[in-house]
């Protein structure tokens, strides 16, 4: 009676892993923004390389599915480089709300260049059906005064499904570059 329980429950279980199909790989990538003009006299803001967690250079996206469960999706990946595409998301918005200066990326080494440095912990959603953004800038102006501050974003989800969470995603970036540009805006002029 044991060995044909057995064989039936192998059978089950053979049955349910050969009947399931498996689920495509879908790629996302952060929304864009229309290119806008830039001061090619003005002063120079350089964004570094963004430094992430572990937890975000995974190719998969993010998920707090409770108060202390990451969850790093199998099927739903970023489309390339996340830290890439955060630093490129961010100098378009930063182009766009700060027009008189030339936002770059790192490559370029300048003394007299302000430089934006960003760390972030959280680019994640939510269980409480956020997006999440954390993490700490800091801003070094050429004559070497800093001004630094904590990121804590969240961004209600519009919908269920991972393209409503990555354009969340995306919205916590517009926040994060419409305080920048009034810290940089802020600083003292050299």
């Amino acid at each position: 009676m044991k060995l044909l329980l057995t064989i039936m429950i192998s059978g089950w279980l053979l049955a349910g892993c050969v009947g399931q199909t498996a689920q495509p790989t879908t790629y996302y990538q952060l929304p864009t923004i229309a290119d806008s003009q830039q001061s090619s006299d003005g002063p120079l803001l350089i964004i570094a390389p963004i430094k992430l967690s572990d937890m975000l250079l995974h190719p998969g996206i993010v998920l707090q599915t409770d108060a202390v469960t990451l969850h790093v999706a199998r099927q739903h990946l970023w489309a390339g480089d996340l830290p890439q595409q955060l630093q490129t998301a961010l100098q378009q918005r930063l182009q766009a709300a700060l027009p008189q200066y030339q936002v770059r990326t790192a490559g370029i080494v300048a003394d007299h260049a302000t430089t934006l440095s960003l760390q972030i912990h959280a680019f994640q959603g939510h269980y409480q059906g956020v997006a999440l953004l954390r993490g700490q800038w800091q801003l070094r102006t050429p004559s070497g005064s800093t001004r630094s501050a904590v990121i804590s974003i969240q961004n209600p989800l519009p919908d269920d499904g991972y393209p409503a969470l990555v354009n969340a995603l995306a919205d916590t970036l517009d926040s994060l570059a419409a305080d920048l540009a009034k810290s940089v805006n802020s600083l003292p002029k050299n």
